[in-house]
């Protein structure tokens, strides 16, 4: 009796700690997963050339599959696989061949930024406590470092070994993976939107509307520019820096010597971000317009129309314009011309821009769904 009474203290106890830790691991990541550098949205959403020459923007759909929770940021992706946080506080890894689930990690209290990935490790800063940073192995879901930082309000961005996050009164960049400070940055406001980098420079954006940029090694400012009106959309690298604010405005800026460009006045706020190919600009709306821009002037070229609110990045692929709305449909417009080519008929609202994957195109709804189409030969 002695003895059976022990086992059950011990697996209590067990029980306890896992709850208290707040967190599950499900299934495990093969160790011979072909995985290559940075799991990274952005590298998604300009996909080979070569795979793109043959789509004219016609879908076919090839599977689906439930997610455990909508999607709730921007999809990651590495060879077969798709990495990307749900609604129920889960970071879920999914095997591209055949949409099965492999691996699912758990935070019962809560994430409170994107997840970011570099080979087979993920960084994710935890709700409660607020701003816990944990590195974990995916392979088994050991957390190696973490470290509490309650000042941080977006990110991660990883490059060069450093870690940049924004915070409460601007940014910090930590080491990795030991996690200790390299520099803070104070800018006039709180950065809760990720920022964006380049090869040398930090680009973010404030929520009093200023943009700025910032050296990467040490933090030292080197321009910055007022917009007038708060963010309401990531920044977006391409010729320029393009900033989607609150006022409808989008603003092209000069990435080297901080002056704005020219500035795009849309009658809705623009919050999916934009993506620029051979010299076009590419948007939706609030008020479910598809808009193509000149880069070079912000002319519009021309506009095509969904049903809903536009609340994802569109996707260029192809001879087409593929974007989400927030009217439960996918759409596919020809990108020189703005004409609708075809439409899909989804579960729910898109939030989330979709990415492509050895030629196959993936993009998630709101009622817990993955869909994987190809084009139609």
């Amino acid at each position: 009796m002695e003895l059976l009474m022990t086992r059950r203290t011990l697996i209590a106890g067990i029980v306890l700690i896992g709850i208290c830790a707040g967190c599950t691991v499900r299934g495990k990541l093969p160790r011979t997963a072909d995985f290559h550098g940075f799991w990274n949205p952005a590298d998604s959403a300009k996909p080979n050339t070569a795979d793109a020459a043959s789509f004219d923007g016609h879908l076919r759909l090839l599977y689906e599959f439930k997610t455990k929770g909508a999607v709730d940021g921007p999809l990651l992706t590495s060879g077969r696989y798709l990495a990307f946080r749900s609604t129920r506080d889960r970071i879920l890894v999914v095997d591209l061949q055949d949409g099965h689930l492999i691996m699912q990690l758990r935070r019962r209290w809560g994430i409170l930024t994107e997840p970011v990935i570099m080979d087979s490790i993920l960084i994710l800063v935890q709700s409660q406590p607020l701003g816990r940073i944990q590195v974990i192995n995916l392979h088994n879901g050991a957390v190696l470092r973490e470290k509490d930082l309650n000042e941080i309000r977006s990110g991660p961005i990883i490059r060069e070994k450093s870690l940049i996050f924004g915070t409460g009164t601007g940014l910090i960049s930590l080491s990795y993976p030991d996690l200790g400070v390299k520099w803070r940055y104070q800018s006039k406001g709180m950065v809760d939107i990720a920022p964006v980098i380049d090869s040398s420079a930090i680009y973010y954006n404030d929520c009093t509307g200023s943009v700025g940029k910032v050296a990467m090694a040490d933090g030292t400012p080197l321009w910055e520019y007022n917009c007038k009106s708060s963010a309401v959309s990531e920044l977006t690298l391409g010729s320029r820096l393009y900033c989607g604010l609150a006022d409808g405005k989008l603003v092209a800026i000069d990435k080297n010597s901080g002056q704005e460009v020219w500035h795009y006045q849309a009658e809705f706020p623009i919050r999916g971000g934009t993506a620029e190919q051979d010299g076009k600009i590419y948007f939706g709306g609030g008020d479910g317009a598809v808009v193509c821009l000149d880069a070079a002037t912000g002319e519009k070229q021309w506009s095509g129309k969904t049903e809903g609110v536009i609340s994802a990045r569109p996707l260029v692929y192809g001879q087409a314009v593929l974007v989400g709305s927030q009217d439960r449909t996918l759409y596919s417009f020809d990108k020189e011309t703005g004409r609708q080519i075809g439409s899909q008929r989804l579960e729910g609202a898109v939030s989330q821009g979709a990415v492509v994957i050895g030629g196959k195109i993936f993009v998630s709804c709101r009622r817990s769904r993955m869909y994987c189409f190809e084009g139609i030969k």
